[in-house]
């Protein structure tokens, strides 16, 4: 790194914290400093990738009072307050502490919001709280009747070697009585590092076409693309990993390990996209 500018070295450092599997961070962060070493220019990058990291995460923490957990956004981060996040259910604006990943405790008035996203949250609520164990979400708009909903979730089993999290952002006009288009994006970002070191990242982009109505019937309706889209989604994953199994995972092995069985790929890859995804901890490894 001698050779290497002060705007290079912060450009690497960067991308080596943002592209951190998920709930790694501090692990890369150490493994960062332990090359550098007492640094400054590491202690000047690590506040501004921790914020983008958490934010592009969609982090959350229960609050206490509130008793549900509230998430840390790019969309809720309030633009007079830093640092504060809004919780629309509350009308509440919460400090969050980027370093411990919690809410300190310290808030402000914030805002509701309009009926429509109020009743698009509980929808999205019942949702989350269906397909994801550990999770959460949550629904803004803004003056310009743009709404978005964010949904998380992650499981984290460094004792089993692995972590996931799990992210779709969805967006659309809500404007009364209008045509509009419901656009969303889902990320998912998977690690297994037990004797060797496997990330999987998955990125793609929907639309779907949307009527806007009254409230009521425009939420279940939003919920019902959200749900079948991720369905189908979720589906094409398991596949995906199923094909991997039969072939390039194969490839990658002698066609009978020491035992001399045969390893069935397809169930152990279906398995571990459930476990990871899905939330379903029926069966856990015992090291």
């Amino acid at each position: 790194m001698e050779n290497l500018s002060e705007e290079e070295i912060i450009r690497i450092i960067s991308k080596f914290l943002l592209s951190s599997p998920p709930g790694e961070f501090k692990e890369v962060l150490t493994d960062v400093k332990s090359i550098l070493g007492d640094n400054p220019i590491v202690n000047k990058v690590i506040i501004a990738c921790l914020k983008e990291y958490n934010e592009d995460q969609m982090v959350f923490d229960t609050i206490e009072e509130l008793g549900y957990p509230v998430l840390v956004t790019e969309y809720s981060e309030s633009q007079e307050n830093p640092d504060y996040y809004l919780d629309p259910i509350s009308g509440m604006m919460f400090r969050f502490d980027h370093f411990s990943a919690k809410f300190t405790g310290d808030k402000k008035e914030g805002e509701k919001g309009t009926e429509l996203r109020e009743v698009i949250g509980k929808e999205i609520q019942k949702y989350g709280e269906t397909y994801f164990v550990e999770g959460a979400s949550s629904v803004y708009d803004d003056e310009d009747n743009k709404i978005v909903i964010c949904i998380t979730g992650a499981r984290f089993s460094p004792s089993n070697f692995w972590n996931g999290r799990w992210r779709s952002v969805w967006e659309m006009n809500g404007t009364p009585n209008t045509s509009t288009t419901l656009k969303g994006e889902i990320k998912v970002n998977t690690h297994y590092y037990e004797d060797g070191n496997v990330q999987l990242t998955t990125y793609k982009e929907f639309k779907a076409d949307l009527q806007v109505t009254d409230p009521q019937t425009t939420a279940k309706k939003v919920v019902e693309l959200i749900q079948n889209l991720e369905n189908q989604f979720h589906e094409s994953l398991v596949q995906n990993y199923i094909q991997m199994g039969d072939t390039t995972f194969k490839s990658l092995r002698k066609k009978l390990p020491y035992t001399g069985t045969k390893v069935d790929f397809a169930n152990v890859l279906a398995h571990r996209i459930k476990t990871e995804i899905s939330g379903d901890n029926s069966e856990k490894k015992t090291n």
